[in-house]
Parts: structure tokens; sequence; C-alpha cells
């Protein structure tokens, strides 16, 4: 699993190298489809489905600093589930993942030892459950993602009607400092220029051709550009 996930980040900043030749993707969305590919997945019970695939951002089982009504635990080995939106503890001796709740942020390390930090949906979109990763923090803006899974039909799967694979998908939302509410970002070129038009004229820093073939990195320079 280390290997694995290694092996994805890897691959993941040699394509940032090189955007104008291949297309961005996202290395939690990349570690999913190459075990989905290389076959090294389990099946798990899901009500009627059985379902196929990696609910656990990156595979789970990481260090992680849990920060909750003031109290920090640090080095915890802990398993953020993109389906449920839970955050689950597995600490050495454990059974089973047992949900931390009232956690207001936490910090994952991977295993390239870089580090993804996330906060509460609460503080981002009441409408939503679990956590939100945080990109960017500039001086008077900052960019989130949500990852949620989802269940879809497996492209492959053309009999068995109850099988189904998770599918990890992305949001992104960005808050200015001064406002007290949150915006999603609309999934296209055209509605992220209009979306912070008043702050930034993106044709002047970045295209549509960019955007589509590296959509992080572009949304990054957007808001790093963020007056």
């Amino acid at each position: 699993m280390k290997t694995l996930l290694l092996t994805i980040l890897t691959v993941v900043v040699t394509t940032l190298g090189y955007t104008q030749a291949l297309s961005y993707v996202d290395p939690a969305q990349a570690y999913n489809r190459l075990v989905l590919e290389q076959g090294g997945n389990t099946y798990e019970q899901l009500g009627n489905y059985k379902v196929k695939g990696i609910k656990y951002l990156y595979g789970g089982n990481l260090t992680t600093n849990i920060y909750a009504g003031g109290t920090t635990l640090e080095g915890v080995t802990s398993s953020f589930d993109t389906y449920t939106q839970n955050l689950e503890e597995n600490a050495s001796g454990m059974t089973k993942r047992i949900i931390v709740n009232g956690v207001d942020s936490f910090e994952m390390i991977l295993k390239d030892k870089s580090k993804v930090q996330f906060i509460a949906a609460k503080y981002v979109d009441a409408a939503k459950k679990g956590y939100f990763q945080l990109v960017h923090r500039g001086n008077t803006v900052c960019l989130y993602k949500y990852y949620e899974s989802v269940l879809a039909i497996p492209s492959d799967n053309y009999v068995n009607g109850q099988l189904r694979e998770y599918n990890l998908q992305t949001t992104y939302y960005f808050k200015e400092h001064t406002q007290a509410s949150f915006t999603l970002l609309p999934n296209n070129f055209r509605g992220i220029a209009k979306a912070v038009k008043s702050k930034v004229d993106i044709t002047t820093i970045t295209s549509k051709e960019e955007y589509n073939q590296n959509i992080e990195q572009s949304l990054l320079t957007i808001f790093m550009a963020y007056p």
C-alpha cells in the first residue's frame, strides 16, 4: 500500500511538471483508479449493492493530527471515509475503526511526508457532511476542495445489476476573509471567470486550455493573484 501511494504521488508530481502535454489528475482519484485497474481492491456489501473500489482517502491508515474543541491528538492513525464523510480512528490493537466525533479540523501526513489539511464542513457549507481540504490560504482568500465518493455503475459491468464501484468526485469552494459565506465554484472556466470577475481578470493569467489541462493548478494561479 505504501509503495502504491508513493508511486501515485510520484506520477502526479511528474504530471504537474508537464501540464502543457498531460491532463491533470487529482492524486486521490489517480490512486483509486490505479487500484481498480490493478485489481487490488476488495468488495463490500452496502445495502443491495456489492461495491468495489476505495472509499478511504489515499487508502486510509494515515498518520493524523486531530484538533477538536481545543484538544489536539497527534500521531493518530486514521482513515477518512469519503463515502460516509466520517473520520475514523484505527490505532494499533483496534479490531475495527471507530468514528471520531466533534472534530474541528485535522491534518493527514501522506506516505511522501506531504501534508493535507481539512476543516469540518460545518464551517464551509452547512448542507454538506464531513470535511473540506484547505488547498490554498492567501492573505485575502482561501480555496477549498471537497471529496465525495458516490456509487457508480462500473464501466466493465454488463450483467450484474447489483455491482457498483466507488467514484471519487471533487468540487471547489472559495471564501474571502471579509465574507461570512463560502462560494461554490462552477466546474467550467467561463463560470469561474464570472464568479471572481470583481477581483481578478483570469483571462490575463490563465486560459481555458490551461484550466482543462490542470484544473487545480489553474485555480491556484487565480487565487494566488487575488488582491
